[in-house]
């Protein structure tokens, strides 16, 4: 295997056994080509199988240089053809022909590849509303018991201020605590701030739904 950079930046890797190319498929090609007599196995058989374990709209772009096909070449590249994002560039090859499918693979491959991220991005944007959801919900319910004892302790003892005094910081406290909690409940999106050197920790109040309000949560 042999790695080298190509026009504009591109690394290319240049293949010369059925392993290699095995190896290099399973690294995260962006483009192949390849050689029709090459699709014969076992490089045909990996060809296949990679192809096979992605995503019909995320398959990796395939161009097959073709000589003067027989029967048994065209059924062979037909069984490509099923798997979609498969050209057939015929030799001897015209450059500009050739530059120009490449061109269309590579676009082909970046849009599929800012949708794998776009559904990355919405699949932890689920994660984190989830985990909010369930922590408010186990919080919740230890807060409110919490809060419950520390005014009914306060009843009993007006007579003591500093206990009193300690009562209300309880209190207060809590209360806060609990409106953090019903944040976390309406957290939809991930946003973070600085917080100590080069940490970062999610910001609640930035990642919080503002439409959403605890009255409408109650109300569903």
């Amino acid at each position: 295997m042999r790695a080298r950079q190509g026009r504009g930046g591109l690394p290319l890797v240049v293949c010369t056994t059925a392993d290699e190319l095995c190896a290099a498929l399973s690294e995260g090609a962006s483009v192949l080509v390849i050689a029709d007599e090459a699709l014969r196995a076992p490089a045909g058989d990996c060809i296949r199988a990679a192809l096979s374990a992605q995503d019909a709209w995320s398959a990796v772009p395939v161009i097959v240089l073709t000589r003067t096909m027989s029967r048994s070449s065209q059924r062979l590249l037909g069984d490509y053809e099923t798997y979609g994002h498969v050209t057939l560039v015929e030799r001897p090859v015209k450059m500009a022909a050739f530059i120009g499918t490449m061109k269309m693979a590579l676009n082909e491959r970046r849009h599929q590849q800012r949708i794998r991220g776009l559904l990355a991005e919405r699949e932890q944007r689920a994660f984190i509303a989830e985990l909010a959801g369930a922590t408010a919900h186990e919080l919740n319910q230890p807060l409110t018991a919490v809060m419950g004892y520390a005014s009914l302790v306060q009843r009993q003892v007006q007579d003591d201020a500093r206990v009193g005094h300690a009562l209300e910081a309880i209190v207060a406290e809590t209360e806060r605590m609990a409106e953090i909690v019903r944040k976390l409940g309406r957290l939809t999106k991930h946003a973070s701030k600085n917080y100590i050197g080069e940490t970062r920790i999610v910001d609640i109040e930035a990642s919080v739904d503002s439409d959403r309000s605890p009255d409408s949560e109650e109300e569903r």
